[in-house]
């Protein structure tokens, strides 16, 4: 499933709670985060890919040491201080070079929080969310 900012608020009824994070892929030029992640007990495997990626930023603390990879929650983020920042600099890059911005479409992004029970967190800033899922 596809999320964008047209549908973002339907990401809070998605369930992550003691899923195993298992790591994350980033490519730069492309602006993309893959996040892989096992349900044991729904046997799944499930892959969120953020794309255009604005902002990402994760603080790995291992606080609690190994094992507890455990997700406890993923939350949709509507106000923050990262979020406003982005918007700020967009609507300062818009300002500078508006012929660069005149036809073009208008980009909405939204920020996703994920914390491990670690305490570990990932904040992503992005256009798109996918959302899938393999049986295993």
């Amino acid at each position: 499933m596809k999320f964008t900012f047209k549908n973002k608020k339907e990401i809070q009824n998605l369930y992550l709670h003691d899923s195993l994070f298992k790591g994350f892929t980033y490519d730069y030029e492309e602006r993309k985060l893959s996040l892989s992640i096992m349900n044991e007990e729904e046997s799944k495997k499930i892959v969120l890919t953020f794309s255009d990626i604005l902002f990402l930023k994760m603080e790995a603390y291992g606080l609690w040491g190994k094992g507890v990879e455990r997700i406890n929650s993923m939350w949709l983020e509507e106000k923050s201080d990262y979020m406003n920042k982005a918007q700020k600099l967009l609507a300062e890059e818009k300002e500078k070079y508006p012929e660069c911005y005149e036809h073009a479409p208008a980009i909405n992004y939204f920020q996703i929080n994920l914390q491990v029970l670690s305490g570990d967190e990932i904040s992503i800033i992005c256009e798109s969310m996918d959302w899938e899922e393999e049986i295993i």
